[in-house]
């Protein structure tokens, strides 16, 4: 029987592969809607790279976006 030490390794890896997942999903999501034509001129098709001193991720980018304009999270939900 494994012992609470190996249980929270491999919780740890599944969890880290639902994080990177994740993240992988949210910049695709984005790029999608920087090629879809909605995405406002005024926000960066980069924002990894003007935001930089700040970046906190693809999935904190995109659920901002979503949630200061009609962005991403809507046109995933189609």
């Amino acid at each position: 029987m494994a012992n609470h030490c190996d249980d929270c390794r491999k919780l740890d890896r599944v969890c880290d592969a639902c994080v990177e997942a994740a993240e992988t999903r949210a910049h695709a999501m984005w790029q999608a809607y920087c090629k879809s034509g909605l995405k406002p001129i005024y926000i960066p098709d980069r924002p990894d790279l003007v935001y930089s001193d700040v970046w906190r991720g693809w999935r904190d980018w995109v659920a901002w976006t979503a949630g200061a304009s009609a962005g991403p999270a809507t046109s995933a939900a189609a």
